[in-house]
């Protein structure tokens, strides 16, 4: 019988979303026949590769230290197909499509409002997602003031980063962390989706003169105030009245760089703004 090789692509990422050496994987083969398999790399894709001459099922496993990679185990059917004049045959592979690692389904919810916290009553939600693995079909259902995210993944522990806009803008409290944890139960469909606390931020606040460049003084209630730059998203920035001074406050998750605008009613800025916050 002649020899057949199969090649099965796989991405060299644990379930916790490391990326490993594809050298050090810990390969395992199970099938009808015994098997030498060996991880390659072709460009920039990557390959488990054997030579078998027994047709059947070969269920390939792989591991690092320990932990399997996304998508594994994964099934090899390789098959005895005859020539087109039926007089002939020769060994093929055929991958299988079907997986044992199923994806699983995440949902968890939160206020449609934007970032100063107002309602939002429109659809045009628009979802990111960074996290150990690449996400693709986002849903977004807004009903009665709040929002539910769900997407398919085939990670069963580990953090995504979601970020929800509206209309090109954060919002509240976007981008959220969503931690997922790994169940014990044999009978769980959803995978539990725990979000980072909501007052798991920092209120940001200092206090400036009120007045204006010329040295006219100001109240806060003819003020606005904006965070134009910064290293994370911030939500809820307000000027205050404290006696001849201003108090200034924003929150965000993340300390770093933020340049802060405080801007009067006829659009020009109060003295010494845009400030430059150093945290």
């Amino acid at each position: 019988m002649s020899e057949t090789l199969v090649e099965f692509p796989f991405e060299p990422k644990t379930v916790s979303g490391n990326v490993v050496n594809y050298q050090e994987l810990d390969i395992r083969v199970d099938g009808p026949s015994t098997v030498s398999a060996t991880a390659i790399k072709r460009g920039n894709e990557h390959f488990i590769s054997f030579v078998t001459t027994v047709t059947g099922d070969y269920k390939i496993s792989l591991k690092h230290n320990g932990e399997s990679l996304i998508r594994t185990p994964v099934t090899v059917t390789v098959k005895l197909q005859q020539d087109d004049d039926g007089s002939a045959s020769r060994d093929i592979e055929e991958i299988s499509a079907e997986e044992s690692t199923k994806k699983h389904p995440v949902r968890f919810q939160v206020d449609a409002k934007d970032k100063q916290g107002n309602p939002i009553h429109g659809h045009e939600f628009v979802a990111e997602i960074a996290g150990p693995e690449a996400i693709h079909g986002i849903e977004i259902n807004a009903e009665a003031g709040k929002l539910l995210i769900s997407f398919e993944t085939n990670v069963t522990s580990g953090e995504f980063v979601v970020g929800i806009k509206y209309k090109g803008e954060h919002i509240f409290r976007s981008p959220y962390t969503v931690t997922l944890t790994k169940s014990n139960e044999s009978d769980k469909k959803d995978e539990i989706a725990q979000l980072d606390p909501e007052d798991d931020y920092r209120t940001i606040q200092f206090q400036v003169e009120g007045k204006l460049n010329d040295g006219t003084p100001v109240h806060a209630s003819n003020l606005s105030v904006s965070v134009d730059h910064g290293p994370d998203v911030t939500w809820d920035p307000k000027v205050l009245q404290e006696a001849s001074q201003l108090l200034i406050t924003f929150k965000t998750r993340t300390l770093g760089n933020y340049t802060v605008s405080v801007i009067n009613q006829d659009g020009t800025h109060i003295a010494g703004s845009p400030f430059n916050l150093q945290m």
